[in-house]
C-alpha cells in the first residue's frame, strides 16, 4: 500500500513540475482534485483531430498544405483543413494573403477544431483569384486557385466534368464517390 501511495505522490509531483507521462498518441486533460495542484491524466484517443489521413473530410475543404486549385459551389460552404501530421497540436496562427491585393489577414486555429471556416467577412472569397495561406511559422506559402462552379452545372455529372477541366480532380473523385455510395 506504501508503494501505491509513493507512485501516486510521485506522478502529482512529477505533474507540478510540468512532466507528462503522456506518449505522443496521447493527450494530456488537467483536472482539479480536492488537493489545489492540477492532476493531469493522460487521455488515450483512438482517432486523430484532424483526419487520418491526407483527404479533407469533405469536398468543399480545402488543404492549406498543398497548392492545388479549389473548386467550390458556394462561399459560405468552404473551409479550411490542415493533415494532423502538419499541426503543431496547440493553437495555430493562420495567415491568408488575397495575391491579387495582397491584402492580408490572420487567424487564430484552435487545436481541438477539426476544420476552420472560410472567412467570409473579412476576406471574402473572389472567383478565379490566388490565395497564398501558411501557418505563422512557415517560411513559404502555399497558392490555392479557386474556382466557382457555374450555377448552369447543376447536375452531379456537369459539375464533376467542369471541376476536372479545372484542375480540381480530388475533389471530383470525392463528389463521384459521394454520389455512388
Amino acid at each position: 500500500m506504501l508503494s501505491l501511495r509513493f507512485i501516486f505522490l510521485l506522478m502529482l509531483y512529477c505533474c507540478y513540475l510540468g512532466k507528462s507521462f503522456a506518449n505522443e498518441l496521447e493527450q494530456v486533460t488537467p483536472v482539479t482534485v480536492k488537493n489545489p495542484q492540477p492532476l493531469w491524466l493522460a487521455e488515450k484517443f483512438e482517432s486523430r483531430r484532424r483526419g487520418l489521413e491526407n483527404t479533407p473530410p469533405k469536398i468543399w475543404a480545402i488543404n492549406i498544405h498543398h497548392y492545388r486549385d479549389f473548386c467550390y459551389l458556394t462561399p459560405e460552404e468552404i473551409v479550411l483543413w490542415l493533415p494532423e501530421d502538419n499541426r503543431s497540436g496547440q493553437l495555430d496562427r493562420l495567415i491568408i494573403k488575397e495575391k491579387q491585393t495582397q491584402r492580408e489577414i490572420k487567424l487564430r486555429w484552435l487545436a481541438h477544431e477539426t476544420t476552420l471556416a472560410w472567412p467570409n467577412n473579412r476576406l471574402p472569397i473572389q472567383p478565379g483569384h490566388t490565395y497564398l495561406i501558411k501557418l505563422g511559422d512557415a517560411s513559404e506559402y502555399n497558392e490555392i486557385i479557386v474556382h466557382q462552379i457555374p450555377l448552369k452545372n447543376q447536375t452531379i455529372a456537369g459539375q464533376i466534368q467542369w471541376m476536372k477541366q479545372q484542375g480540381c480532380d480530388w475533389q471530383a473523385e470525392m463528389l463521384l464517390e459521394k454520389q455512388t455510395a
